[in-house]
């Protein structure tokens, strides 16, 4: 194992996304947030850490936003730490960070962090003007995830869209951007993942009308097929989804063999074959006999729109739509058959295995006890397959959209949610279809890690634990 600090305890929890104007702000809960890191630096051992595991804030949320802003991001900074919404939490974290240690991972709607100004400014709002307040903060901006040890236990944090193929990062070409901006030279173009591109020239339009897609994180299939129905006259940009989703395809091949950071040119005009070209180029995992059958038979006998389909388990529902205006079904009886993968009640159990599970614990070395991730806003608990030890999601304070097997029962039943869903244009007009589970993952030296949610009774900080149910 590598060397690791070591804690007598850690908390993890992930996924605030604080950012966003008033009414579109899905984090909304800053006293609670404030009240459980003033209990937790009160009670917890000298040597504890909290790691806040990626997406602290949200800068795709804002006013006017981009899908990267190396220029504007610390103004950002400021407008989000000023924010009255957040401003609770940030106040609470600084009065941690003088006693105690945090770690804070890098999500993908706050990759601006990883940039060496942005970092420098964001420690110094955080940290404000405390030397010593500054030596308890660690940064993790790079890809690698937070290593430690934990009592006996090995530990490591990473905020899971290393695995979505929609929200992939490439922190080579981050690195070499940020390099070419701070030294002078002219920076290649920032080239957005698909689930940044999708929220940018997609959702963010939408949800001024629609308020409630925010709720659907990560960006995926799911929210566009939902779109579709609400927003007809959105079509064009929704066509650009499929284009999207290939985008989405081509990392995820690239992604496979390592090579994220080779230019897209240089795949497209290295010759006859450009993939064999590329896969010559680098140390590839895979086969590449297998790897080329697979690409080739993926850009060769598929367009865009076809590209859109991804994994059979995962649609973005084009041609869904499309069936319902040839078969003449109502809009709300498709939404019903798209929001039935994202709000029923066996998405939230914390025993649900799911494919972001499957891939992290693969992803991961077995001599790790104890895996944690974020980034899906789905909370979990998992015997890992992979080795031994745990795997947990840790969540999101961040609002999310549950539904009831009675809404969820029928298209009659649902047609009232969806009509609600159509009309809301802010996250408060969404009332009660708007859940709220802050979850926490506590990892103690000699204690078997759990995850609860974090409640107010009266003024007191609780754990509420969370138990998987049983189908």
């Amino acid at each position: 194992m590598i060397p690791a600090p070591s804690f007598e305890q850690l908390s993890v929890i992930s996924d605030l996304h604080m950012g966003g104007e008033e009414g579109f702000q899905i984090f909304g809960q800053g006293a609670l947030l404030a009240a459980f890191l003033d209990d937790l630096r009160q009670r917890s051992p000298k040597n504890s850490a909290l790691v806040i595991n990626g997406d602290i804030v949200d800068f795709l949320a804002e006013p006017s936003a981009v899908a990267f802003d190396p220029v504007n991001a610390t103004t950002k900074l400021n407008r989000i730490f000023a924010d009255t919404q957040f401003k609770p939490a940030w106040d609470a974290l600084r009065r941690y960070v003088k006693t105690r240690h945090l770690v804070i991972t890098l999500g993908n709607h706050d990759l601006e962090l990883a940039l060496p100004w942005v970092t420098s400014h964001f420690l110094g709002l955080l940290a404000d003007g405390d030397d010593t307040a500054r030596s308890h903060i660690t940064l993790s901006l790079d890809g690698c995830g937070f290593a430690c040890t934990v009592g006996t236990s090995n530990v490591l944090c990473v905020h899971g869209n290393e695995v979505d193929t929609w929200n992939v990062t490439d922190y080579e070409a981050l690195r070499r951007l940020a390099s070419d901006l701070a030294q002078g030279r002219a920076a290649a173009e920032w080239i957005p993942n698909a689930g940044s591109k999708l929220v940018i020239d997609v959702m963010n339009d939408i949800k001024r009308d629609h308020a409630f897609v925010d709720l659907l994180k990560p960006e995926k299939e799911g929210a566009v097929r939902l779109l579709l129905v609400l927003k007809p006259d959105q079509r064009g940009k929704l066509r650009a989804a499929a284009e999207v989703a290939a985008r989405r395809a081509w990392d995820g091949v690239r992604r496979a063999v390592g090579w994220l950071s080779i230019d897209d040119d240089d795949a497209l005009v290295a010759g006859p074959d450009p993939l064999a070209h590329i896969v010559g180029r680098v140390e590839s995992r895979i086969d590449p006999e297998t790897l080329l059958d697979r690409a080739e038979s993926l850009f060769r006998d598929h367009n865009a729109i076809d590209l859109v389909h991804g994994e059979q388990s995962q649609q973005l529902g084009w041609w869904d739509a499309l069936a319902a205006t040839i078969t003449r079904r109502e809009p709300h009886e498709i939404a019903l058959e798209a929001i039935k993968e994202i709000a029923s009640a066996p998405t939230f159990n914390i025993g649900q295995v799911d494919a972001d599970f499957e891939r992290i614990d693969a992803l991961v070395g077995p001599e790790y006890d104890i895996v944690v991730a974020g980034h899906t806003h789905l909370a979990r608990a998992l015997d890992r397959a992979q080795g031994r030890g745990r795997y947990f999601n840790s969540g999101t304070w961040a609002s999310l959209m549950r539904l009831t097997p009675a809404q969820l029962q029928s298209p009659a039943s649902f047609k009232p949610v969806f009509e609600k869903l159509r009309k809301a244009r802010t996250i408060d007009e969404l009332g009660t279809l708007v859940w709220k589970r802050p979850t926490v993952v506590t990892i103690r030296a000699g204690v078997e890690p759990a995850l609860h949610e974090v409640a107010l009774k009266g003024n007191k900080v609780v754990p509420v634990p969370l138990r998987p149910v049983k189908p």
